[in-house]
């Protein structure tokens, strides 16, 4: 029956994909098991499905001339994804995911010793962390200090804000205008989610 629901709900997916799917079955079956000794019905079935896809990878060259883009953009009337440049540097050359980026503050960063904070409210213990920053993201972070300084927002906590002056209330803000940016740049090989670069990027655990 549950290799039947598979192949009928979830025909053309991953393994990745299946298995997600089955795990709630899986977990209910197994507890099932251990404390009521019913056979788990879900033993040696395998999810079967398609092999995943391979994640694009993209160097970090395009990721600092996306930057550069971002920054330099002008519509004619001014420059509308100038803001999110810094958050693409520090997903893009900082390893940040995207929610640790819109939680950034400024008392996190360290000019003077060129490093980054991850603290707080985290995804995992693991996560809170020291980043090395390198040139480019310093850069980022300096030029989006000055226009918040500029605009009136010295005081603002965050680095990240809207057009508003609050913190990004939701990442789909923050990502659809990644994606309005890259509309606009458009190079074939550019990732829209750059939190996977997070893996490959060095960081020192707090």
């Amino acid at each position: 029956m549950l290799r039947e629901y598979l192949e009928q709900e979830f025909p053309n997916n991953t393994v990745n994909t299946r298995k997600h799917a089955m795990r709630p079955v899986s977990r209910t079956a197994k507890r099932m098991f251990a404390h009521y000794r019913i056979p788990d019905f879900t033993d040696g079935i395998k999810p079967g499905g398609t092999k995943p896809r391979a994640t694009p990878s993209v160097s970090l060259r395009a990721v600092a001339d996306f930057c550069d883009f971002a920054r330099d953009y002008s519509n004619g009337v001014g420059r509308p994804f100038a803001r999110i440049e810094a958050g693409i540097a520090l997903q893009g050359l900082a390893g940040l995911r995207l929610t640790e980026a819109m939680r950034l503050t400024w008392d996190k960063v360290d000019f003077d010793l060129r490093l980054i904070e991850i603290s707080g409210e985290v995804k995992t213990d693991s996560s809170a962390r020291l980043i090395p920053i390198c040139a480019r993201v310093e850069e980022a972070l300096y030029r989006t200090q000055i226009e918040q300084e500029q605009a009136g927002r010295g005081n603002a906590k965050h680095v990240l804000l809207e057009l508003n002056a609050h913190p990004f209330q939701h990442y789909l803000i923050h990502t659809n205008m990644v994606h309005k940016t890259r509309q606009e740049w458009n190079p074939a090989q550019l990732l829209q989610r750059f939190h996977r670069l997070a893996r490959h990027v060095p960081g020192r655990a707090s």
